[in-house]
């Protein structure tokens, strides 16, 4: 973007930055081709990092490989009590892992993004989870249901891929009866403890989400649902029963499998699921699942990228209808506005044409007045939009609409830059949740996912930033 020259003296070179210039790095190329590389230059605007942002380095080991550069933060959550829950795939947050404070995989934190003393997080034993934590959900009851790629808890196996915690963010278990070859010697073999949960998903899984009646509704791309059968089991091995259940599955609060959905008994299995992967789910505010991925049928059906699932049957359902001609990333959902963006690497929804963003109706239909515009040297990999209607987007692009903006942009409600949220710089990594929060002047959007710089500060895939009113 070239700025207007003001004045030039041998000690300064005066200029007129443009409205819409962004901060970064400055040059200078004369008449005869030569190119200065100058300073960089600060621009003033109504983006910035909050100056109550304590998270510092935020998460910063995976659970795998102790690696900075794959620590995600993968959702955050806001809780009644205005604090936050993040979780992930994170073996360390702020470096406050102990022996007595395993912060693996979830984490509570204050509005300043600092963790809360150990006795306010949930409790992990000497271990905790031994995979990531993929969502949460908070229950009616003060409960909290965890989904994930795990499969045992501190010492306790079986633990797969869904887990409840109770309110005091202990674990939801219970002593079954199991049976005992020796019960004079050991009577204390004849019971097991295990989770109030005894049904779970090998494999991991994306989400889960609550259905009226106080059952949970699993999606991902696992391919078995087991559980123990306690009666046939002994303190020191398991009867597992499993069924084939293909990436979605229903059961009760107590993991019981719901064979009313999603179920064939003429196979004595689920229906057929995805071709492909599921890569991101919703609920939309009146109970029914949106699906997106890189599959093109789902229970043998066409489905080109999308398909909404009714929670009664976790059939195919018409409420929502829309297709892509390339698999789909991500889905956010605005239950205020009622809008649902979905992006991905298409060209297409419904047929007409968009740059691998939509922003669509809770019907599946395309919002025409908000048209996210092309980006170039790079791609969307997130947007959302704000309460009151505007859009944030990420990526890994280097210019929106053909104006520089590093990955990060503001956006009014018809997919224009928004004036004055020019200012930040770089922008490197990938959002994969956020949090909105209204503050004083103005709105706090908590950012969580897998990046290292905002507005060209280091970051820890978290960081709080402020949009002031204009």
């Amino acid at each position: 973007m070239l700025a207007t020259i003001l004045e030039v003296t041998d000690a300064y070179v005066s200029v007129r930055v443009p409205k819409d210039a962004s901060s970064g790095s400055a040059s200078i190329v004369f008449d005869n081709g030569e190119l200065f590389y100058g300073p960089s230059v600060i621009v003033r605007g109504n983006t910035q990092i909050a100056a109550d942002f304590l998270a510092n380095i935020g998460s910063n080991k995976a659970l795998k490989n102790s690696s900075p550069l794959f620590a995600m933060i993968i959702g955050i959550n806001l809780k009644a009590d205005g604090n936050y829950i993040l979780y992930g795939d994170f073996d360390e947050y702020t470096n406050a892992k102990t022996a007595t404070n395993v912060t693996s995989g979830i984490q509570i934190v204050d509005p300043s993004g600092k963790a809360l003393a150990i006795g306010s997080q949930f409790v992990m034993g000497k271990f905790g989870l031994n995979g990531s934590v993929t969502d949460v959900k908070e229950l009616s009851s003060g409960k909290f249901l965890l989904t994930g790629n795990f499969s045992r808890y501190d010492t306790i196996d079986n633990v797969k891929s869904i887990v409840r915690f109770n309110s005091n963010r202990t674990l939801d278990s219970k002593s079954y009866e199991v049976a005992n070859d020796d019960p004079e010697d050991h009577p204390e073999r004849n019971t097991r403890i295990g989770s109030s949960v005894n049904g779970g998903l090998e494999g991991g899984a994306i989400s889960t989400f609550l259905n009226g009646n106080g059952k949970y509704i699993s999606v991902g791309n696992y391919r078995r649902f087991s559980s123990v059968f306690y009666p046939n089991s002994t303190y020191m091995s398991t009867q597992i029963d499993v069924i084939e259940s293909f990436g979605l599955t229903k059961m009760d609060d107590t993991g019981l499998f719901d064979s009313s959905f999603n179920y064939n008994p003429a196979i004595n299995k689920s229906y057929a699921g995805a071709n492909g992967f599921v890569t991101t789910a919703i609920q939309l505010y009146y109970g029914q699942l949106v699906l997106g991925g890189s599959f093109t049928t789902f229970h043998g059906a066409a489905a080109p990228g999308l398909v909404c699932i009714d929670p009664a049957t976790g059939q195919i359902s018409d409420a929502f209808k829309g297709i892509t001609d390339g698999p789909v990333y991500k889905i956010t959902y605005n239950e205020n506005t009622e809008k649902l963006v979905i992006i991905g690497n298409f060209k297409h929804y419904n047929g007409v044409p968009v740059n691998g963003v939509a922003v669509v109706n809770e019907d599946g239909s395309l919002v025409s007045g908000s048209m996210i515009k092309a980006v170039t040297g790079g791609v969307v990999t997130y947007c959302a939009q704000l309460n009151d209607g505007r859009f944030f987007i990420s990526g890994s692009f280097l210019k929106y609409n053909n104006v520089v903006r590093s990955g990060f942009a503001v956006l009014n409600e018809d997919g224009a830059l928004a004036s004055g949220y020019n200012n930040t710089g770089l922008f490197r990594g990938r959002i994969m949740d956020h949090a909105e929060v209204n503050v004083f002047g103005g709105k706090a959007l908590y950012l969580v996912g897998n990046f290292d710089r905002f507005d060209n500060k280091e970051v820890g895939n978290i960081v709080k930033i402020v949009l002031a009113n204009n």
